[in-house]
């Protein structure tokens, strides 16, 4: 293959793959102000609700209708589906899709690569197509992952205020309930007038937390169902605090106010830690791009003078 056709295909594929990354943030914004809206909806509403991830699409559907048809093919999506339902319930289940439904997305990215390179870009070589194909393929991986570590992100950083916030209301008397209650209010009033309303992160888990509570579930239930989908560190330590003076009988509030200080402190050496790694990985872009710029800049004159004499 010649040189101009590689450099046309990467002129042409670095465009699209930022274009398909565009468009996911844009689907998953949307996603956020439909979730804002529906914050107030009871659990009913909420489960019949579907966003553009989900059913309103039909395409997924479409696609596990065809695997039923061949039943090989339904028992190997049924158990890929059965995996990726841990990760998407980790994310804060997106979309409200189920595990099969994002195996059936998947392939729909991966078909669409497959019609981008062959009918589009008309591109011949197999190896070419194999690729983006594949790279079509796990893209969704890449955006679920991403969303689950933006997710871990938002609970260590809103946790420690919220423990502190919690702490004062169970110390003036109130629950743990009416307290997560009030909290939950206040953060959504915030959110809604901030210019991106999104529910993420420890605002979602305590969400999820209250409609369990009124589906019937117990607190400690409730809390632990909230640490296993959530698989953060520190919010399982919340966790297991709260599930522990409940059943001591000890007071919550210091309980609260205890691990807020620690969570604190551990956040302040994870930022330190960013720090001192920060200047590790701003000395290769310093060395290949910036010094030889400021070197062009200060000696290129004085080389074109001497070239010239």
């Amino acid at each position: 293959m010649k040189a101009e056709q590689i450099y046309l295909y990467i002129l042409t594929g670095v465009p699209i793959s930022l274009l398909t990354f565009s468009i996911l943030n844009y689907l998953n914004e949307v996603e956020n102000k439909a979730k804002a809206r529906l914050y107030s909806l009871s659990e009913y509403d909420l489960s019949r609700s579907k966003s553009i991830w989900g059913q309103d699409i039909g395409v997924c559907n479409i696609i596990l209708q065809v695997h039923r048809a061949f039943p090989p093919l339904a028992k190997f999506t049924a158990i890929q589906g059965a995996k990726a339902e841990a990760t998407l319930l980790e994310a804060g289940k997106p979309g409200n899709m189920t595990g099969e439904q994002f195996i059936a997305f998947k392939e729909l990215c991966a078909f669409l690569g497959f019609i981008l390179m062959v009918a589009v870009l008309q591109v011949s070589n197999p190896v070419y197509i194999f690729a983006v194909t594949a790279l079509a393929f796990f893209l969704p991986d890449l955006k679920l992952r991403d969303t689950i570590n933006s997710s871990k992100k938002s609970i260590i950083r809103e946790l420690p205020d919220a423990l502190d916030t919690l702490g004062l209301m169970v110390g003036a008397g109130q629950g743990f309930n009416q307290a997560v209650d009030i909290y939950l209010k206040k953060s959504s009033n915030s959110k809604a007038n901030s210019k991106k309303p999104t529910l993420s992160g420890l605002s979602a888990q305590l969400t999820i937390y209250q409609r369990e509570m009124a589906l019937g579930k117990s607190s400690q239930e409730a809390l632990k169902g909230m640490s296993d989908r959530a698989k953060c560190a520190p919010l399982s330590d919340f966790v297991l605090s709260t599930v522990q003076a409940q059943r001591t009988g000890t007071p919550l509030s210091n309980a609260l106010e205890e691990q807020a200080a620690t969570l604190r402190e551990k956040r302040f050496q994870l930022a330190d830690m960013a720090g001192q790694k920060a200047v590790v990985k701003l000395l290769f872009p310093l060395m290949f791009f910036i010094l030889p710029c400021c070197f062009l800049i200060l000696f290129g004159p004085l080389l074109v003078n001497y070239i010239n004499k």
